[in-house]
């Protein structure tokens, strides 16, 4: 195990920054998983902390000691790959011994520790196999074996996952769960799948045009998104985001006028001590809002659209009055009349609020 800091980080191309300022702690045994949308420096970053990328400012320390311009094979590091760089003339076991042979690990070592990480993996019955006679899954499985024989300091993935099918993906994402559970080891996980990121990672790096918009566990930015960034990029149908105006502050709170339907009113404690802003950026998350209204709930008006029927689930996308979209998910299988009338209801405390640079403003959570 060890810990990885990461200070003023860096990379550019003549004037173009592919990531800046990058500034974080990861603590031993932590999985950290780095997400954000295509060409945000996700891989960049994750290159860079390998050392197959030279660091155009700052420092990277592994374990407390400046790894910056250590080269790759000495910083201790294993890195599994999106394609899974298999080498097709070798038997699973080849593979998974060819690191340790170069490093002229002697023949016992090398068997004893490519059959440990075999029965981690459950490969024990395919090491003497080529990969063309291998799925997808088990292709993943040896490249992961071949990063364990070297025992690490640190693991870093490369969307592992992203060439598999959904449902091996689902069962992969398990294993690589059980899998740092059981090895307890730094593991740094490159993906662009929120879903991947909110089930594996004890803290999340979300980048945004190559700097870090927020750090933290899954439920802080889930919860408690920094700004409107965040807030859209965490979760699955998108959060809801409607403008609206302060009409007036008294004794009611903040009455709240919007595209959502009748003005509500907000407790004046939600904004803390700052002086309220004429307009805010209200956030409802799909999944909070529900049919049956509760006291003291938000109602919103909308016409019904399209269903999707997901089993388990509904996802209603209608439209506010002001043609604006806006999404429900409900539990079970609801069906609604494209173009009905309908009213949803939201709770005073699942509405997020960000002041008109677009930053959170407070939570209830």
């Amino acid at each position: 195990m060890a810990s990885l800091k990461l200070e003023n980080l860096a990379k550019t191309y003549g004037d173009v920054a592919v990531v800046h300022d990058i500034n974080c702690s990861i603590g031993d045994g932590e999985f950290i998983v780095i997400v954000g949308p295509s060409g945000c420096g996700k891989s960049t970053l994750l290159r860079m902390i390998a050392g197959l990328e030279s660091v155009s400012s700052g420092r990277i320390h592994i374990d407390g000691r400046d790894a910056t311009d250590i080269p790759a094979a000495e910083r201790g590091i294993a890195m599994v790959f999106q394609s899974y760089a298999l080498y097709p003339h070798m038997t699973v076991r080849d593979n998974m011994s060819f690191a340790l042979r170069n490093l002229k690990h002697g023949p016992s070592e090398i068997t004893a520790r490519v059959e440990a990480a075999a029965r981690l993996l459950q490969l024990e019955t395919l090491l003497d196999r080529m990969p063309s006679h291998l799925s997808g899954g088990q292709r993943q499985r040896v490249a992961i074996g071949r990063a364990i024989v070297r025992e690490p300091k640190i693991f870093l993935f490369d969307e592992p996952l992203s060439n598999l099918d959904a449902e091996l993906r689902v069962q992969m994402r398990r294993e690589l769960g059980r899998l740092h559970r059981r090895l307890g080891s730094t593991m740094v996980y490159v993906t662009h799948d929120q879903v991947e990121a909110m089930t594996l990672a004890d803290k999340i790096i979300l980048l945004d045009k190559g700097g870090i918009a927020q750090f933290g566990t899954p439920l802080e930015i889930y919860n408690q998104p920094c700004n409107l960034f965040a807030a859209g990029f965490m979760g699955s149908p998108k959060i809801n985001l409607v403008q609206a105006e302060v009409k007036s502050v008294g004794e009611p709170g903040l009455v709240i006028a919007s595209a959502l339907g009748p003005s509500f009113a907000l407790p004046r404690q939600r904004l803390g001590d700052a002086p309220p802003p004429r307009m805010l950026t209200l956030g409802l998350r799909p999944e909070c809002l529900r049919l049956e209204p509760r006291e003291g709930d938000v109602t919103i008006k909308l016409k019904a659209g399209a269903v999707e029927l997901l089993g388990d689930s509904s996802c209603i996308y209608g439209a506010l009055a002001n043609g604006a979209e806006f999404v429900l998910k409900l539990q079970g299988q609801i069906k609604v009349a494209d173009g009905a009338d309908l009213l949803a209801h939201a709770s005073i405390s699942d509405i997020l609020l960000f002041d008109p640079q677009g930053r959170l403003i407070s939570s209830t959570h």
